[in-house]
């Protein structure tokens, strides 16, 4: 048996049509504008707590800073495991200093005794592609010195761009140029704002035994220090090869 529709099916099947309509709304354009929203102007404002690390014993940390500071060619050579990334620091054949990364992002650089020289940590604890990639530096005294922070065409997420890194001063002051190609070439430099190199950094080992040869270019370069902060922070984040706990 048939029955025939009224006009008060119509208006009840209406309604429920406008129900799904207002769903759908909310769950294909308001959710995600507010979850965008969240991530561009909540997360990336949270500041990481910063860990103070200073030296235990000056006179160690400066002999092994002023041998750093003295070497015109430095060889890094990362050993990764599935924890950590860590990194020797060679000069002359020597192992004179070593980075430790530690699970909050914090990399620590010792001396040969295990005594902190400074250490790399990053600015914000929100890790999303919405939060400017940058880190801090600081000296054996936990004194501020510098940074490295993401170039960018400045739009908001999801449309911003990166497009090359900036060492920087303790005042943010740009003092170098890092390489946007360090990933895809053997051979690059670190340069200044003019374009001068100042660093050459050799990858050719570097996909075979993680090693990383950089030369000093010029006298009134960047510090040795700081060109081994910025090369480790472009390898961490251009990583060429397997944990050593797999097959490469």
């Amino acid at each position: 048996m048939m029955y025939p529709t009224t006009m008060l099916d119509y208006d009840y099947y209406n309604y429920e049509m406008k129900k799904l309509a207002v769903l759908a709304l909310i769950l294909f354009v308001v959710l995600p504008i507010a979850f965008v929203l969240t991530l561009t102007f909540v997360a990336p404002k949270i500041p990481y707590p910063h860990q103070s690390i200073t030296t235990k014993d000056y006179g160690d940390s400066r002999t092994t800073i002023e041998a750093l500071s003295s070497a015109s060619s430095i060889t890094l050579q990362q050993t990764v495991s599935s924890k950590s990334s860590d990194w020797r620091i060679i000069v002359d054949g020597i192992v004179i200093a070593t980075v430790q990364s530690k699970s909050n992002g914090t990399s620590v650089m010792y001396t040969p005794s295990g005594n902190p020289m400074g250490h790399q940590e990053p600015r914000y604890s929100a890790n999303t592609a919405a939060t400017p990639d940058e880190t801090w530096i600081y000296d054996q005294h936990n004194n501020r010195v510098g940074g490295i922070a993401e170039k960018s065409n400045d739009k908001p997420y999801p449309f911003r761009r990166t497009h090359g890194y900036e060492l920087q001063d303790a005042d943010s002051n740009i003092l170098s140029n890092l390489p946007l190609e360090f990933d895809a070439a053997l051979f690059v430099s670190i340069k200044n704002t003019g374009g001068k190199d100042l660093w050459k950094i050799d990858k050719e080992l570097y996909s075979d035994n993680g090693m990383i040869k950089i030369e000093k270019q010029n006298s009134d370069s960047i510090s040795s220090i700081n060109a081994i902060w910025s090369v480790i922070f472009m390898a961490e984040r251009n990583r060429p090869y397997k944990t050593t706990t797999e097959k490469r």
